[in-house]
């Protein structure tokens, strides 16, 4: 009965990181890697993130259901600044999808830093007044990101997808323009 369990949640793993890949295939195919895929070997002790799609940032795929969500969001945050140091890449972000949503927002991104400086709503440990701001389509983007920070917690950024990929968009640009 256990491996039917484990098992039942790394297919809903696989599946969410299939659906994140084929996002950012269809919304990114200007900043993304040569041959993106999903990252063989996830879960080792050396991790560098679930999918190798941007040259310079490790990405972790979170999948959430209502009970598990706030929890989600700050996993995927840390454990994607600790897989970027590992890869040597300057950017990170934890992709965290939103359980049974059909419209609006249906991805968050967190990170503990963000691609470009943003001046985000402060909200401590209410994590849930976090997401309700991210997916408050009547704000402007930069207006739905949050940091929660509290208990002793490391702080991370949490925020519509959307906002954090305009965020490293223009990070790429303004470095496509140096060169």
């Amino acid at each position: 009965m256990e491996n039917l369990v484990v098992n039942r949640m790394k297919d809903r793993g696989d599946r969410t990181e299939r659906e994140a890949l084929a996002l950012l295939i269809e919304q990114t195919p200007d900043l993304l890697v040569a041959n993106a895929m999903r990252q063989l070997g996830a879960g080792r002790k050396d991790d560098i993130g679930d999918l190798h799609v941007f040259p310079d940032c490790a990405v972790q795929v979170k999948a959430s259901k209502p009970s598990t969500l706030t929890a989600q969001c700050r996993t995927a945050a840390i454990t994607a600044q600790i897989q970027a140091g590992r890869a040597l890449s300057p950017h990170h972000v934890g992709m965290v999808k939103l359980h049974n949503v059909r419209t609006g927002t249906k991805w968050l991104a967190s990170a503990v830093i963000w691609p470009t400086p943003v001046e985000p709503f402060e909200v401590k440990t209410a994590v849930a007044a976090a997401i309700t701001r991210a997916r408050d389509e009547s704000l402007p983007l930069a207006q739905r990101i949050s940091r929660i920070s509290g208990r002793g917690a490391t702080p991370y950024l949490l925020g519509p997808w959307e906002a954090w990929l305009a965020s490293y968009r223009a990070v790429r640009l303004t470095q496509a323009e140096a060169a």
